[in-house]
């Protein structure tokens, strides 16, 4: 038959059997198993890069960038879309959209400006812009959010930024995303009040620390 395809012949053979257990083997069309195989679909890691004056005051921008790097050279040996978002003073930009180009990513990630204050949700926002254009290319894609920031949100487009955070994090949470933020002060040092502590919480997410200590999820 010309329309089967892959036929799975082992499988084929012992269906025969089974069924009309003779030497020879009668080869019944029914007994025809074909291999399905199941497609894989597209992955896309989005990071988003804290590039604010605080991260750059505590020193923390060559943490940053050496977390950003490694998400970066695992996500080249796994072949999955890679996209960078950096926050900072009044704006979120796009350094780079959903590429498997991961060798322009790194070559971009040292020219990132830095410096100024730090809009979080923002920076969100424009992530839900990678989200919706990737699972409109890709249905039933998957997305993984990567924050890495010292927790020191302070630009918002409310009065209210806590109801704002939660706000953001329900429409992630309708996109299916897996959130994983590496905060990069220790474990011990405190962010009051800690507004990706807040965000990543109300999406069931991971929080690390640059200790490697899990402090949420």
């Amino acid at each position: 038959n010309p329309d089967l395809k892959d036929v799975d012949i082992v499988a084929s053979i012992r269906a025969c059997v089974t069924t009309n257990p003779t030497i020879p083997i009668a080869i019944d069309p029914q007994c025809i198993r074909v291999r399905v195989r199941e497609e894989k679909l597209p992955v896309l890691h989005i990071v988003l890069l804290d590039a604010s004056g605080s991260m750059v005051a505590g020193k923390r921008i060559p943490v940053a960038k050496s977390i950003v790097k490694k998400l970066i050279e695992e996500a080249y040996i796994k072949k999955i879309y890679v996209s960078l978002v950096v926050f900072r003073g009044e704006k979120a930009s796009t350094i780079a959209w959903p590429t498997r180009n991961l060798v322009d990513i790194l070559n971009k990630l040292d020219e990132i400006p830095l410096g100024g204050s730090t809009p979080f949700t923002t920076g969100l926002l424009e992530v839900l812009k990678h989200m919706k254009m990737f699972r409109e290319r890709f249905r039933g894609s998957r997305a993984v959010l990567h924050i890495v920031s010292d927790g020191r949100a302070n630009v918002f487009f409310t009065k209210n930024p806590r109801r704002e955070v939660l706000e953001l994090a329900e429409e992630f949470k309708k996109f299916g995303v897996e959130v994983v933020a590496y905060r990069t002060t220790p474990a011990k040092v405190v962010t009051v009040p800690d507004y990706v502590k807040l965000f990543v919480e109300a999406v069931g997410g991971e929080y690390r620390s640059v200790d490697g200590k899990n402090t949420a999820g």
